[in-house]
């Protein structure tokens, strides 16, 4: 059986040193390109969870940059993070900070979040572990996935096969159908790794007789790279 795309989306990482303006080092920041089903694969741990009470804790300079005339200070933050559920992996203490570096200021972690104040928010997190601390799997990979829908609500399947069938139901997606239809080669690539080929082949399916035609297209698309099944772009 095929799967479409590979994890990694350059197989370069870098551990880049650093010089600290602070006494206690920070961890070394980690250079991976990921798309979102290889963020998956190099997670430790991937969770349902929230941040808060975000604040800067210290600078850092790389030496050398990550790329040829890159940006090459880390501003480092920490807050509180909170697990409702697990996906993968394990739970990380409640006594540990959530650590992590941006290039730019003010530790703004959900600036860009593509949800209207006051909607239904899920940020499915993929961490680590290290020391004293809960990281990102990757530093400069997405930290979380975002969801429109509250995860609190009632649920008779586990957390794992929960998350699965929402990476494939296009009003739980952060963004329009459009965009749903333009990604759906990557969601459909991790909720095959999620679900397994049965169930992921099963609901493609059913998103391809939905009537709308770029998003058929694209199923289609996958049934034939993934698992050699045929349906045409332009019939139910």
């Amino acid at each position: 059986m095929r799967r479409r795309g590979p994890g990694w989306v350059i197989a370069a990482s870098a551990l880049l040193c650093c010089c600290a303006a602070r006494q206690v080092p920070f961890p070394k920041w980690r250079l991976v390109w990921l798309n979102l089903s290889g963020t998956w694969e190099f997670s430790p741990s991937v969770v349902v969870g929230d941040m808060r009470h975000a604040k800067a804790v210290g600078t850092q300079k790389l030496v050398p940059p990550p790329l040829a005339g890159a940006r090459d200070t880390l501003y480092w933050c920490e807050g509180d993070f909170r697990t409702f559920a697990v996906i993968k992996g394990t739970a990380p203490s409640p006594r540990k900070k959530y650590l992590w570096a941006e290039f730019q200021p003010g530790c703004d972690l959900y600036f860009q979040d593509p949800i209207a104040a006051g909607s239904p928010v899920t940020r499915v997190w993929f961490i680590r572990e290290e020391g004293k601390y809960v990281r990102p799997a990757v530093d400069s990979a997405r930290h979380y996935y975002l969801l429109h829908t509250d995860w609190a609500s009632s649920s008779d399947v586990d957390a794992r096969t929960r998350f699965g069938r929402l990476l494939l139901t296009p009003a739980a997606y952060a963004g329009t159908l459009v965009e749903f239809s333009q990604g759906f080669t990557n969601l459909a690539s991790l909720a095959q790794m999620v679900l397994g080929d049965a169930e992921a082949r099963t609901r493609v399916r059913e998103l391809a007789g939905l009537g709308d035609p770029d998003l058929r297209r694209e199923a289609c698309d996958f049934l034939q790279m993934n698992f050699q099944e045929k349906c045409t772009a332009d019939a139910k």
